[in-house]
């Protein structure tokens, strides 16, 4: 856990209040309400009104109220307010830190009968309605966009555009949105100036009771928490209300790293501790082949998808030389959502080949929905069991060839009947992965709620976890699960965080992947693995596990019966993903060195096009790509004229460990810093699994070996090691 830091002292001067803490400057002045963030250096951040906006029913208008009082209590500030809304009173308290505060609570206080419609941060009212007041004219949003891919947005070109930061996704924000939720974050800072301001990360540091979503509008942002208690009742009456899921907002010099402050601040203050290495089961950090391309590929989707299917699929996986150590069976195995039983008439010998598959030296990772009922009177459970519209009625979620029920997981019977189909998963068919799907399909406070509304909201999607994962880890802590998220709030929860699904990246999979996998590195700040996942696609491969190298965990879901463009896995493409396999760390905690990247291009950002990996300070592996004129390089590490990964096979640097992986992905010369005494000895691991010395130097404090992905006859290339006899280290 960081050392918890000093706190700076809010500092009273007339109308203003002012905090100078190590990474930031804030001022509020009392009579306008305008508070502003600036950087170290003093270049604004973002300016807005101090006090939430609050939407609430029984109001003949809305708009903000005015200050009545500003208590300061050594770092914290306490700040009052009357006539919101017209008639209502509102508390906000914050707290200070050294790169970051917080808002620790809102207490918003009805002069009559009211309900919290929703309440945002960084807002403001125009002539009635809410509106963003964040100003500032970049911000990121993980996910924000998927067709195209995209997650920096400048905010002038944006009209009232709503992006679903929480766990909720189809059909809530302007944008498709699935992948990264919830995450709960948004970054913000100014690109515009002659040198861009440093950036501010605002995020929640609890599950919130409403839906949460970033509003974006003509070079302004919100940060907004949708409660509905109008359709609920839950958030009703004229007692005080409070509000107190903290709002973190963490500062850094860019986005990414205010990002990483944002998680250093919850692990500080015991909202989200990172997790601990011990706790991540080694599934988390096996290669994986998932059967989801193929079977749309081979036409095989829903009720089609059957046991000669799957073996004829299986049996393609044994050949194709990929060394993938996870077999993931992906979605329709089951007879109806709701039972997580096999369909026995599809799959007669379902268990039987799965031990057949396990006898083979693989291990299964399987698919689940766990939400989802299609039948819940077949399961003996009444309609108490799902969620419920505002009328009561149960809530059918309607599509075109296939509906369902969700559960209700506040309900007893509802939970108890997930807990023991989730127990009946792993005791029945063992996974050593279970691939979980559905956060982003619950309806959201607009459309549905639980029955016990403590858990409305975000809440709703916590409860699934603790019931599911709870008896999946109770019944075997050994399963890795797999979840989409970014948000270190539910980590306790997850053991891997996907990249999945590419699929509105059609034609340009690795530009999806690389800004999904930029993010993804943030999970190593809270001990969750990034799983690398892939494209549909075998000609973007190269590059997407190129970058997985770095992030986590090798994956790949493109159908070996063909892909969309007919093509089909070769053996050059098989050695580049058994080399990122041998050299793939085993370690959830790390952070990243940038060599050359775009973090602020919103059409070609973030990419990292040469990269590091670092654990305890030590640089583990390099991605590197040649620049303009041919050359990949970490400067004092490694130089190249080529496309390579070069990654430590030991705990130790690059520079000291006692043998270096080296993958090459293009012919070409790599120059590697060892400034240690010592011969070193080179070969070559191929496809075919033979081995081949190769001739590598010294050449005063460096090591220059030549390498190529494939050599002659022989073939393939899948690893290129180098081992130095003589030194010491620890093997990975």
């Amino acid at each position: 856990m960081p050392q918890e830091q000093v706190s700076p002292q809010p500092r009273a001067a007339g109308d203003l209040i002012e905090v100078v803490a190590d990474a930031y400057t804030w001022r509020w002045s009392r009579t306008t309400d305008e508070s502003a963030l600036a950087d170290a250096a003093g270049r604004r951040i973002v300016t807005s009104r101090l006090q939430p906006a609050f939407e609430v029913t029984g109001r003949a208008s809305h708009a903000a109220g005015r200050c009545v009082g500003a208590d300061i209590d050594g770092s914290r500030l306490r700040v009052r307010y009357d006539r919101v809304n017209g008639t209502d009173k509102l508390a906000v308290t914050l707290r200070f830190a050294s790169t970051y505060y917080v808002i620790e609570e809102a207490v918003y206080e009805p002069g009559d009968v009211a309900a919290i419609v929703r309440f945002a941060y960084f807002a403001d009212w125009d002539a009635g309605q809410m509106r963003p007041g964040g100003v500032a004219d970049t911000c990121v949003i993980p996910g924000g966009r998927q067709d195209p891919e995209q997650a920096i947005f400048r905010t002038a070109d944006l009209d009232d555009h709503r992006f679903s930061i929480g766990a909720f996704g189809l059909d809530v924000g302007t944008y498709h949105q699935q992948w990264a939720l919830p995450h709960y974050l948004v970054a913000a800072y100014n690109a515009g100036a002659a040198a861009a301001s440093g950036a501010a990360c605002v995020g929640l540091g609890g599950a919130a009771d409403g839906n949460v979503l970033a509003r974006v509008h003509r070079g302004r942002f919100s940060y907004e928490i949708n409660v509905r208690g109008d359709l609920w009742g839950h958030r009703r009456g004229t007692e005080p209300m409070r509000f107190d899921d903290p709002l973190f907002v963490a500062v850094a010099a860019d986005w990414y790293n205010a990002g990483l402050a944002y998680f250093d601040a919850l692990d500080a203050k015991g909202f989200a501790p990172k997790r601990r290495a011990e706790d991540v089961p080694e599934a988390a950090y096996r290669a994986q082949y998932d059967t989801w391309g193929d079977q749309g590929a081979r036409r095989c989707l829903i009720q089609r998808f059957d046991e000669q299917h799957l073996r004829d699929i299986y049996r393609d996986v044994r050949a194709s030389g990929l060394d993938a150590r996870l077999f993931v069976i992906d979605d329709k195995w089951e007879d109806t959502y709701g039972s997580l039983s096999h369909d026995e008439q599809r799959f007669p010998n379902f268990i039987s080949l799965l031990d057949e598959i396990r006898a083979d030296g693989h291990e299964i990772g399987i698919w689940t929905a766990f939400p989802r009922c299609e039948d819940y009177e077949a399961l003996g459970l009444t309609a108490d069991a799902v969620l419920r519209n505002p009328d009561g009625t149960p809530y059918l979620q309607v599509n075109r060839k296939r509906s369902w029920y969700v559960f209700d997981p506040t309900n007893a019977s509802a939970a108890a009947h997930l807990a023991d189909r989730a127990r009946h998963l792993v005791e029945t068919y063992r996974p050593s992965l279970v691939k979980i799907d559905f956060g982003y399909e619950i309806p959201t406070p607009d459309i549905a709620a639980p029955h016990d509304l403590a858990f409305a909201g975000e809440r709703l999607f916590l409860r699934f976890l603790e019931v599911v994962v709870g008896a999946i880890k109770a019944a075997d802590p050994s399963v890795a699960v797999l979840y989409y998220c970014l948000t270190p709030l539910f980590s306790r929860y997850m053991d891997q965080s996907g990249t999945d699904d590419l699929w509105m990246s059609r034609g340009r999979y690795d530009e999806g992947f690389a800004r999904r996998a930029l993010l993804s590195t943030w999970c190593g700040a809270f001990g969750v693995v990034p799983y690398g996942s892939s494209g549909y696609d075998w000609r973007s491969m190269r590059e997407i596990w190129f970058d997985t190298a770095i992030i986590g965990t090798l994956g790949v879901i493109a159908p070996l019966a063909g892909d969309e463009n007919g093509e089909h896995l070769t053996p050059a493409l098989a050695a580049l993903y058994n080399g990122v396999a041998r050299v793939a760390r085993r370690r959830p905690h790390y952070r990243v060195a940038f060599f050359d990247a775009e973090l602020d291009d919103p059409s070609t950002g973030p990419r990292a096009r040469s990269w590091a990996r670092i654990e305890d300070g030590a640089t583990v592996v390099l991605a590197l790509r040649p620049n303009a004129e041919g050359i990949a390089e970490a400067p004092g590490i490694v130089r190249a004229n080529c496309a390579v990964v070069v990654a430590s096979l030991t705990e130790d640097d690059v520079r000291t460990a006692a043998a270096i992986g080296i993958v090459p992905f293009e012919a070409g010369r790599i120059t590697i810093t060892r400034p240690a005494p010592g011969d070193p000895i080179a070969v070559a691991h191929l496809l075919s699994g033979d081995t081949v010395p190769l001739n590598v130097r010294r050449d005063g404090p460096q090591v220059v070996v030549d390498v190529a992905p494939s050599i002659g006859d022989a073939g393939p290339v899948e690893l290129v090691e180098i081992r130095f006899p003589h030194a010491g280290g620890t093997p990975a």
